[in-house]
């Protein structure tokens, strides 16, 4: 069932997820943003920047003045979060206002404040309370889902199933086995499942278009006016995507395949050197760091200038293609290295091929969740590429001047 499989799922994400939130704490440290870690954390004192947690058990009781970002096993958010709220753990409850917007993984998670723009939550158990106000839209993905709260956006919700007894002010669309719906939708409502029900209180404003196996639903009196369209289309039993949706799930697929294979590549080709870059950065974040804004600063500057001149087009035209694939392979290359940092620290470097290239592939993914966070997150991302090439460039060059002097190494 979906549920149990989320579940499942839950506590590899969520050690990874630690791991490597960890492992951003030791690089963003010396840059002088706010990080804790330890198996036990609490915050009773007001935050003034950006912070980053990673933990066993984690619970906020003051005000987060930027955005918060955890890793954690069970999480308690008992104070306002002024910007973003980005979590990965076991079990998940959230009290306290979050400004901007919520992104959320986790097997349980329990929402009951404000969230002042949009939330995107995937859990085993979510569970939208009574309290809950979110001004965005609600996007959802989960085992059992209980929506109670208002959300002021849109609603897209897919689960095993779903109870709406809340109020979506715009369009509410649900996609389920089992639906229980008793709630007030303001805009045009969209249901497909292979059990639909209404509650005494369901009202539906703007019309409905369903889908169920037998075709008809038995609308109580106070919506009995609300037009209901069939919609084949909407079969949870044989779906069918149009040509815009089906591109797009292929390009999605061969995105993460290229990743998968580059990632492969890297390690089955460089992995050694990988693998020793992976201790530069820790050794020497700020050096790494160096060179890697040189690197991807300097490499477009020169190619500018050498376009400018007839002679060094060829070269420029050299030098972009290596900006674009090193762009292309920034993401992947930090995924693998910090996957060998883990191996390193955690497990002695025990990992097999195999393991290495398969927990480098869950975390770039999660990386691609870190970005999805506005500013903050690209540029966290922009900071650990760059560190990763200037520990490549310090490997590097320390295989090819090996009597060099330490202190003239970095």
């Amino acid at each position: 069932m979906l549920e149990k499989s989320i579940f499942r799922l839950t506590n590899p994400i969520q050690v990874t997820m630690k791991l490597v939130l960890a492992f951003l704490l030791i690089l963003l440290t010396p840059l002088g943003i706010s990080t804790r870690s330890g198996d036990n954390i609490v915050i009773d004192t007001p935050q003034p920047d950006d912070v980053y947690i990673a933990g066993g058990t984690v619970i906020v009781n003051a005000p987060i003045r930027g955005d918060l970002i955890i890793a954690g096993g069970d999480v308690t958010i008992n104070d306002s979060v002024q910007h973003d709220l980005l979590i990965a753990g076991g079990n998940v409850v959230i009290n306290g206002y979050v400004g901007d917007d919520l992104r959320c993984v986790g097997g349980n998670i329990h929402l009951s404040q404000t969230i002042a723009d949009d939330a995107m939550v995937m859990g085993g158990g979510i569970a939208v309370t009574k309290a809950a106000n979110i001004r965005g839209n609600l996007i959802s993905l989960g085992g059992e889902t209980s929506i109670d709260g208002q959300v002021d956006g849109i609603v897209n919700s897919w689960a095993e199933e779903i109870t709406f007894t809340g109020v979506a002010l715009q369009a509410l669309d649900l996609r389920a086995d089992e639906i229980e719906f008793n709630g007030r939708v303001a805009g045009e409502a969209t249901l497909a499942a292979q059990h639909i029900s209404f509650g005494p209180e369901a009202a539906l404003e703007k019309g409905i278009r369903f889908w169920n196996p037998e075709g008809k639903l038995d609308i109580p009196n106070r919506a009995a006016a609300t037009p209901a369209v069939f919609d084949n289309s909407l079969s949870t039993e044989s779906p069918r995507w149009d040509f815009a949706d089906f591109s797009f799930g292929l390009l999605l697929v061969g995105y993460f395949i290229t990743a998968l294979l580059m990632i492969y590549i890297f390690e089955t080709t460089i992995g050694s050197t990988v693998q020793r870059a992976a201790g530069n950065v820790l050794n020497k974040s700020l050096a790494s760091l160096g060179l890697g804004i040189l690197l991807c600063l300097g490499l477009p500057i020169v190619t500018v200038l050498l376009l400018i001149t007839i002679i060094g087009i060829p070269i420029a035209l050299i030098l972009l293609f290596v900006t674009i694939a090193l762009l292309l392979a920034g993401t992947s290359l930090t995924a693998l290295m910090t996957a060998h940092w883990i191996n390193r620290v955690f497990y002695k470097t025990s990992w097999t091929t195999t393991q290495l290239i398969l927990t480098a592939f869950g975390i770039f993914m999660l990386f691609k969740l870190i970005t999805f966070t506005p500013v903050v997150g690209p540029a966290v991302m922009v900071l650990l590429i760059c560190m990763a090439y200037g520990a490549m460039l310090i490997t590097v060059r320390r295989n090819i001047e090996p009597g060099t002097p330490a202190w003239r190494k970095t």
